[in-house]
């Protein structure tokens, strides 16, 4: 069983708010413990990247999976994509917030 080391923390929002805000507590107060954190941020958007880069984070943009019962097999590639896309980074844990 592999140790726990990265924490993929996915943000759900285009904006700057508190969820982002108490994510980058989270991410920070981890480090110290040997924890690597990545940012995935579900819409690209330029206050995010600045908001990531300044707190000297990883970050990658990833499209969100929109969940649709008419295009229920496209929701689930998607999630088969970002789950792989996570498999790719390493990523031992996923935290999501008000996702």
């Amino acid at each position: 069983m592999s140790q726990l080391r990265r924490i993929a923390h996915v943000l759900p929002f285009p904006g700057l708010g508190g969820t982002e805000y108490s994510t980058l507590r989270i991410a920070k107060a981890v480090a110290p413990y040997g924890f690597e954190s990545i940012i995935v941020c579900l819409h690209d958007t330029e206050i995010l990247r600045r908001f990531v880069a300044e707190a000297g984070l990883p970050f990658t943009a990833w499209p969100a999976p929109e969940p649709s019962i008419r295009r229920g097999k496209a929701f689930l590639d998607a999630s088969r994509a970002l789950a792989a896309e996570f498999k790719r980074l390493d990523v031992q844990l996923i935290h999501c917030s008000d996702a």
